[in-house]
């Protein structure tokens, strides 16, 4: 049932600003609070404002949510302890985690990112054993045998461009210049994954520590993800069980900026939350 909510900023002692979205009365205990990162550059508000439409849905609900700045993007201060710009926003998360359970008295956390978001929630979780849930949509890729496969008949009219990209994932051809800025992404520019074996060996933690995973890979990420099974091949070594939720949304644009897209995606989330988290929710009550 929807609530009344308010929505309040909050400052943690590292200069980082959020803005909380807080459930009225009727607050669901069994749900963990979501924090909501940055994707990429963009602040707060999310690609399309959905970091905004997700944390008003969520507290109308009953949940405990923030979106916040992570240093030196939007209000928040830069970062002043040296720390490299991954570690540093790994460590931020923590920090809000640490000042909402200070200022709410919450324990539990999922984490929510897309994109570079969705890679920072991985590693926070494996870090952090407050959070008990993650949200990734575009995160890790690797490209496998069957990707190749879906590849080469997707472009059986284009041969000599099929042999060029194998050229090229070879290190026998020269990457091609990047697009000019404004352009859509592209995957050249996300080349940055950690090795395989070891994002396998992380998921493998987080699934034996219980952490629920919502898993969503959209159309735009066609260079690196193209089919619905990609995500559970690319890891045989694990057993994902109950704890996983893989959605494949080929027709889906990265930054959800479509609104029927978006509020979809959204619903589907929470509706995750509330399969996931169904458990808690029975001892609560």
């Amino acid at each position: 049932m929807a609530s009344e909510y308010q929505e309040e900023i909050l400052r943690t002692d590292g200069g980082l600003v959020g803005i909380v979205s807080v459930p009225g009365p009727d607050v669901d205990s069994s749900l963990p609070a979501v924090v909501i990162l940055n994707a990429g550059n963009i602040h707060r508000v999310g690609a399309g404002r959905a970091a905004v439409a997700m944390a008003r849905r969520l507290a109308a609900r009953g949940q405990f949510a923030i979106r916040f700045d992570h240093a030196g993007v939007g209000d928040s201060a830069p970062r002043r302890e040296g720390l490299g710009i991954e570690e540093g926003r790994i460590s931020e998360i923590s920090e809000i985690i640490t000042a909402m359970s200070e200022r709410f008295d919450l324990d539990r956390f999922i984490v929510h990112g897309l994109c570079t978001g969705a890679r920072d929630a991985f590693h926070a979780a494996l870090r952090d054993d407050r959070i008990v849930g993650i949200v990734q949509i575009d995160g890790f890729a690797y490209r496998n045998v069957r990707f190749y496969v879906n590849k080469i008949f997707q472009r059986a009219g284009d041969l000599p461009g099929v042999l060029k990209g194998v050229g090229r994932r070879l290190g026998l051809l020269p990457s091609p210049s990047k697009p000019d800025p404004g352009t859509d992404m592209w995957v050249e520019e996300w080349s940055d994954y950690p090795p395989r074996p070891e994002v396998e060996e992380g998921y493998r933690t987080l699934v034996s520590r219980g952490v629920r995973m919502f898993v969503a890979f959209t159309g735009s990420w066609e260079e690196e993800y193209n089919y619905e099974r990609q995500f559970i091949d690319m890891y045989p070594g694990v057993d994902f069980g109950d704890v996983l939720t893989l959605r494949y949304l080929p027709d889906a644009a990265h930054t959800l900026t479509d609104p029927v897209t978006q509020r979809a995606v959204v619903t589907d989330v929470l509706r995750w939350m509330d399969d996931a988290f169904a458990t808690d929710r029975q001892l609560a009550s």
